[in-house]
């Protein structure tokens, strides 16, 4: 999703494409990419590691936030050295990419159920391996290094948003619609939005300039990509749990709707 509003910032507003060169913190890309490529392996070394769930967890909020950091790197190389006629064919290569997410759960089922859940890491761990070493050997920085200003404070609201929502549909999910928990952290949400738009009305350089949603084209682009986005993970989600937790069907077969979708 990040990545969507990032690129269609850039084509509208390229004179503010400095401020999402921030995304690497005023490093340049080939030191970038080691950080960003050693974060995963150590989140999959944690994995395959533990010995309890907290362990675990917190291995794979490592190796999301390497994910975080990457699609949004992979994208602005892709916008930034690929000429204007071959954009397309690029853009769509690394949707693909990301896309491919969603053969997880049927990934995940087929190696639990036939090597069990240690393997499902073990056999990604020399994969990223050998792609941050790839990375690091064949991307270069084209452009000069910027340090432009991080917008800290847009950084707080925006997560507020989608923690505060992320919990208040988790509180509806388990007590209905009609819990004054979902209402006020709903609420909250809503406010902390509000908050991030005054923000970046008044800071000279938001994380997000709104002004992009001015243009209907790309609001349109957003809406079909972000409901298109909902129905993919939400699917890949639901259809397994389902699976086990109604069904009562084993991992193998739990996830193998996935495939059919």
């Amino acid at each position: 999703m990040w990545h969507f509003i990032r690129n269609g910032h850039e084509r509208h507003f390229p004179h503010a494409d400095a401020r999402f060169r921030g995304l690497n913190f005023g490093r340049s890309v080939d030191h970038f990419w080691v950080f960003t490529g050693s974060i995963p392996c150590i989140g999959l070394f944690l994995c395959v590691s533990a010995t309890n769930f907290p362990v675990l967890l917190i291995g794979r909020l490592i190796s999301g936030v390497a994910t975080g950091m990457t699609t949004p790197l992979l994208f602005g190389i892709i916008n930034h050295d690929i000429p204007l006629q071959k954009l397309g064919r690029y853009m769509a290569i690394g949707a693909i990419i990301v896309s491919m997410a969603s053969v997880g759960p049927t990934y995940g089922g087929i190696i639990l159920y036939s090597l069990g859940w240690r393997a499902i890491f073990w056999i990604v761990l020399p994969i990223a391996l050998i792609a941050s070493v790839l990375g690091l050997l064949n991307i270069e920085q084209t452009r000069p290094v910027e340090k432009p200003r991080l917008d800290l404070m847009g950084f707080v609201w925006l997560a507020g948003v989608f923690i505060l929502i992320s919990l208040a549909f988790n509180e509806a999910a388990v007590h209905g619609w009609g819990s004054l928990n979902f209402w006020i952290l709903l609420l909250l949400g809503l406010v902390a939005g509000g908050l991030y738009v005054w923000h970046a009305r008044h800071f000279a350089f938001p994380l997000i300039n709104i002004t992009i949603f001015k243009y209907h084209r790309f609001v349109l682009s957003f809406v079909a990509y972000a409901l298109c986005q909902l129905i993919n993970i939400g699917m890949s989600f639901l259809l397994p749990n389902y699976g086990q937790l109604v069904l009562g069907v084993n991992s193998l077969l739990a996830r193998s709707p996935a495939l059919t979708r």
